[in-house]
């Protein structure tokens, strides 16, 4: 298969997925909360590498950020909110554009699945009144996960997937 073969096929599943996912959300969602970009479903990449006008991986990144985020999902290899190995991002708790320094600091990634990263990592003010938005961050992205957890009844989480 031919280079641009391969990046016609990893673009149509991109839309094929993208578009699944966003079916999902918004279906049981009210129209205000702003729908995933259809690159979200990439595994190998997190959506805050990605310039959000090309859809190409933004200038200045580290070369080292997959297999950082690669070591960080051994450690952590389930939402932090609700446990779900599916669709998982690692979320810098400090973002990238605010603190370049720690992009591949293990202490400033933390997992979540595909709906929570957008719904608690990105909502400013966790339960208030603020939407999420994939422009903002909630500094409290891992104590609102655990509340989440709390409220659910979920157990306690545990690392390394045990």
């Amino acid at each position: 298969m031919t280079r641009a073969g391969a990046l016609l096929l990893i673009l149509c599943a991109i839309a094929f997925w993208g578009a699944v996912a966003v079916h999902s959300l918004v279906k049981d969602r009210s129209p205000s909360v702003e729908p995933l970009p259809e690159y979200e479903q990439l595994e190998s990449v997190d959506s805050a590498d990605l310039d959000e006008s090309s859809g190409q991986l933004k200038a200045g990144r580290s070369g080292k950020w997959r297999s950082v985020r690669a070591e960080h999902l051994k450690v952590q290899p389930r939402c932090l909110a609700c446990d779900s190995t599916e669709n998982l991002n690692v979320h810098h708790l400090i973002p990238f554009p605010v603190d370049p320094d720690r992009e591949n600091d293990p202490s400033n990634l933390a997992t979540f699945c595909r709906d929570h990263h957008y719904g608690i990592a990105h909502d400013p003010d966790g339960d208030g009144p603020e939407k999420p938005s994939w422009s903002a961050y909630n500094k409290n992205a891992v104590d609102d996960a655990f509340k989440y957890r709390r409220k659910h009844n979920l157990p306690e989480y545990t690392y390394g997937g045990k």
